[in-house]
């Protein structure tokens, strides 16, 4: 029985909020956990072509460089889940819609309506009170944490654009190999430094988290968006947030503070508005 692409997209965004808890279930550096969560889809992905006998399409600079940005997205965001709560990783990181209007504005020359700035003002404003409460030093975790998810966002929004216009040219699996493989590659020699656990219980849940996140998630995504509108799909996509939030007080006991709860909602609010656009 298939699904429905709507509750598809529901699906994959609640599960894709469940990360910061495995990422800050594990004892192992960033750099290590974006190893697996690269190399072990794309492993399979190998596995699975060959089991059924098809060539893997050859890949073009571009996607590589798209895999390269998305790499480095990887080990920004879970160094924030490390350093700083659920929530604020999450709401931080969610700034990418708003990055990726602003980039296509400027390297793309993308044209945007005089109205839409009062949204990315209003995204900016969303932005300064996410910090408001925190100090500014880079000894503190939570501005570390915060920054190093907008960082994520930064890469990710460079990912999207490239990947955005090559991706149709190749399947689902081409498309999950060819979004993980620079990473299994530059993070293969953070796994032999020290302090990383390597015991049963980190190995499953690392294991776990990659198949989840890398095969299902992706795939629901990937199967849903050529049969949902684009504009409902980047809406749907905002429940990783709720969800993220949810098990971040629910596994950590970890609280919202005003500032969050606003500063997130200006963030959602603009991005939305924009992609309507």
């Amino acid at each position: 029985m298939k699904l429905n692409p709507y509750l598809q997209v529901i699906i994959a965004a609640t599960i894709a909020g469940s990360g910061g808890i495995f990422i800050k279930s594990l004892e192992m550096s960033s750099f290590s956990i974006s190893f697996f969560r690269t190399a072990i889809p794309t492993i399979l992905v190998l596995l699975i072509l060959r089991y059924r006998q098809i060539k893997l399409a050859s890949a073009n600079k571009s996607i590589l460089l798209a895999s390269f940005f998305n790499a480095l997205k990887y080990v920004c965001v879970f160094s924030a889940f490390i350093y700083t709560e659920i929530s604020n990783a999450i709401i931080a990181f969610y700034i990418w819609p708003i990055i990726s209007v602003i980039l296509g504005i400027i390297f793309l020359k993308e044209k945007i309506h005089k109205k839409n700035i009062i949204w990315l003002i209003l995204s900016f404003l969303g932005l300064v009170l996410v910090y408001f409460d925190i100090e500014i030093n880079f000894s503190n975790k939570d501005f570390l944490g915060i920054s190093l998810a907008i960082l994520g966002a930064i890469f990710f929004s460079w990912h999207l654009i490239i990947f955005k216009k090559y991706s149709p040219k190749y399947s689902l699996y081409e498309n999950i190999f060819y979004q993980n493989i620079v990473g299994a590659i530059i993070f293969l020699p953070f796994i032999f430094l020290s302090g990383n656990n390597y015991n049963f219980t980190n190995i499953a849940i690392v294991v776990l988290f990659s198949i989840i996140m890398g095969m299902m998630v992706y795939g629901l995504f990937l199967n849903a968006i050529g049969k949902v509108k684009i504009s409902v799909f980047s809406i749907l996509c905002y429940l990783e947030i709720v969800s993220a939030i949810i098990f971040g007080i629910i596994f950590f006991n970890e609280s919202l503070t005003w500032n969050m709860i606003l500063g997130g909602s200006l963030i959602i609010i603009s991005a939305i508005f924009l992609k309507r656009e």
